[in-house]
């Protein structure tokens, strides 16, 4: 089963990585219920036409489409997503990155 997740966190985190099977939007489009603020706070971090165009076509986005929208870091496999990022969070800390 694909995982379906909203944007308004994720916009706001400095680094973020996701499983390729995760499936993006933008909360309310898809019911009618849109809300520009979370689009505004999206567009901060993949740009305007990358959210109009999620925005527009009430549409899901897999990972590599917003991997390469620049949202997220990195798209891996789940099996080895937490020691990746904690890997990575050992190097940010160390000061060696």
């Amino acid at each position: 089963m694909r995982r379906r997740r909203d944007l308004q966190l994720l916009a706001a985190c400095d680094l973020a990585y996701a499983t390729p099977g995760t499936m993006f939007c933008l909360p309310g489009v898809q019911n009618g219920r849109f809300c520009a603020k979370l689009a505004v706070s999206a567009s901060h971090s993949i740009g305007r036409g990358h959210v109009m165009k999620m925005a527009l076509s009430v549409g899901l986005f897999d990972a590599d489409w917003i991997l390469l929208a620049g949202l997220i870091n990195r798209a891996i496999q789940p099996d080895p997503l937490d020691e990746d990022a904690m890997g990575f969070a050992r190097t940010l800390a160390s000061g060696r990155a």
